[in-house]
């Protein structure tokens, strides 16, 4: 498992190892928002924007 701090909601969570590669799309357990990984080392997330504009 991989900690890391969610950029919405500022908790820690955790996801599996196999989960981590670029462009993947994960979801904080915390507060439910959807992440995107937009970096893998070291780890960097932002919040994925479903609104159509």
């Amino acid at each position: 498992m991989i900690e890391f701090k969610c950029p919405v909601c500022g908790q820690m969570t955790s996801i599996h190892e196999e989960s981590v590669s670029l462009g993947a799309e994960v979801l904080c357990r915390e507060c439910g928002a959807i992440l995107l990984i937009d970096k893998v080392e070291p780890l960097v997330l932002t919040e994925l924007d479903l609104t159509d504009d």
